[in-house]
């Protein structure tokens, strides 16, 4: 998108009551070819969660989004995730907060109480030169 504010729109159907998103800028990113690489993890209990993103470019940044059931409390970054924003204690937005210079990168994050259905979703940038970060809330 262009330089600046841009409008971010959501919308879903179905049952499902409670969404939650983020919004995330940086500058210096590559602007064909996106993402560099993107990985989803999925974890049926336990109290902590970690993905491990294959990148390609060199070098990228690692965006990640991670949440918890409805039991799970306190979620908090770990290894190589640097928390950007935390919302409702179960749902958190992070990147790796430095260049990863392609391979292999594994990311944590954890919380307070057993629970099922945790995820987590990394998204690499590639060629990135300076970060700008902002991030928005977008909650229904």
């Amino acid at each position: 998108p262009a330089t600046g504010a841009n409008n971010v729109s959501i919308s879903w159907t179905g049952a499902d009551q409670i969404i939650r998103s983020v919004a995330k800028s940086y500058s210096g990113v590559r602007q064909s070819g996106l993402p560099d690489a993107t990985q989803t993890t999925t974890q049926v209990t336990g109290t902590s969660i970690t993905g491990t993103i294959s990148t390609v470019g060199n070098p990228t940044w690692v965006s990640v989004l991670s949440f918890v059931g409805a039991g799970g409390t306190s979620i908090t970054a770990s290894t190589n995730v640097t928390n950007r924003q935390t919302i409702d204690l179960i749902f958190l937005s992070g990147d790796s907060n430095a260049n990863v210079n392609g391979g292999n990168l594994a990311q944590t994050v954890t919380w307070t109480n057993n629970d099922t259905d945790n995820r987590m979703i990394q998204v690499s940038f590639a060629d990135i030169v300076q970060i700008q970060r902002g991030s928005m809330l977008l909650q229904g």
